[in-house]
């Protein structure tokens, strides 16, 4: 009877240890998965961060009576290479650097008699520095490749969601609606890591996670199972009310 019971709290063990380290892991994939981040991305706001405190740098050399710089846009030139700057001093638009291969190579700015220019341009950094403190800086161009990238990383994320509810109805019978309550992404498999409130047409409602790829979209990649009674097995036919993690809804 003890060795049963011994055996017994083994396996509770073991089954605990199992269930957490996976919720871990689900949790470490979504997080690197939302941040969006990759090696090229990173490089790419480095350099943005690192040019616009060139043109700042440059900026408070050249002009003089600087009280705020904003950076307002940021292109690139597909036929150069090159990436243009664009900000405003002072609240004042028409101000513009040219980088080719992150090296300052030339100011676009046109001439605005509000912002004076100095006679002799500083090249104290230590004043510089001085100066830079005094003035407010509304950095700029790394925002608007975070803002693309996380869209696009949403993006990919809900058409994920979408495409497997159709998955969901090919497994499940009688489902009634689907609420995404997280998505995580594991990018070494492809496949994402779902978790669900699914509701019957019963009204019954069943909290679960399974796994899906899109290179097979017809079908889960497993799931786990809470409650056999609302988890049936089976093909809904009928259209689903789908929530998704963004709180967007439709029905498929």
């Amino acid at each position: 009877m003890k060795k049963i019971v011994w055996l017994l709290f083994v396996v509770s063990l073991l089954l605990v240890i199992g269930i957490g380290w996976n919720v871990v892991m689900d949790n470490q994939k979504e997080q690197k998965h939302n941040k969006g981040l990759t090696d090229k991305s990173e490089e790419a706001i480095f350099q943005y961060k690192s040019n616009e405190e060139k043109i700042v740098m440059d900026v408070l050399a050249t002009y003089k009576e600087i009280d705020t710089i904003e950076f307002v846009d940021v292109g690139e030139n597909e036929m150069t290479g090159g990436t243009h700057y664009a900000f405003e001093l002072n609240g004042v638009k028409g101000f513009s650097y040219y980088f080719i291969e992150n090296e300052m190579y030339g100011d676009e700015s046109i001439v605005i008699e509000e912002i004076k220019e100095r006679e002799v341009k500083l090249t104290d950094r230590k004043e510089l520095l001085a100066l830079k403190d005094k003035v407010k800086v509304l950095y700029g161009g790394w925002e608007v490749i975070e803002k693309q990238r996380d869209s696009e990383v949403i993006s990919d994320q809900i058409e994920a969601e979408r495409m497997s509810v159709v998955a969901l109805k090919n497994t499940f019978a009688d489902i009634r609606s689907v609420e995404f309550k997280k998505t995580g992404y594991n990018e070494k498999t492809g496949s994402y890591r779902l978790f669900v409130a699914m509701t019957n047409q019963k009204n019954e409602t069943v909290n679960f996670s399974f796994s899906f790829s899109q290179e097979s979209p017809s079908e889960t990649g497993g799931y786990i199972v809470e409650d056999e009674k609302i988890q049936v097995e089976g093909i809904t036919t009928n259209k689903v009310q789908v929530i998704y993690s963004n709180k967007e809804e439709e029905e498929i």
